[in-house]
């Protein structure tokens, strides 16, 4: 499957999730905005960008709204239906690794995610005896 350009700049670096919804009114939007703004340091360190799509056909990375972009082949490619809510999250390499819909359960989101092997171990500290 061909990768998308919105989505290939992330690779190697950062993984995504993708919020689809008809309007940023939506209740399970919202209710996933209000979560992702309660967890904000923990997404951050498990590197995660956000993206929403709306029905709209606008796009946001992070409540910034990106132009140019081609919802519709976003939408296509990750079968997200115009009228339903739908989470995706992609790995360090653009592969879908988790799909809920509905309701997007954070802490389960934030759970699939592995260390990235972009951060270095910590060097263990030498215990006494």
């Amino acid at each position: 499957m061909k990768e998308l350009p919105v989505i290939s700049k992330y690779r190697g670096s950062n993984r995504v999730l993708l919020l689809f919804a008809p309007e940023r009114n939506h209740p399970s939007y919202v209710e996933a905005t209000r979560s992702l703004t309660d967890q904000l340091e923990r997404v951050r360190e498990k590197d995660v960008t956000v993206l929403s799509v709306f029905s709209s056909g606008r796009l946001y990375e992070n409540r910034e709204r990106i132009e140019g972009a081609d919802v519709n082949a976003l939408r296509r490619h990750f079968r997200a239906q115009r009228n339903d809510f739908t989470a995706v999250l992609l790995d360090e390499e653009g592969q879908e690794v988790l799909r809920q819909s509905k309701q997007l359960d954070l802490p389960g989101v934030l759970g699939q995610i592995r260390p990235s092997r972009a951060v270095p171990e910590q060097p263990r500290r030498a215990t006494r005896h």
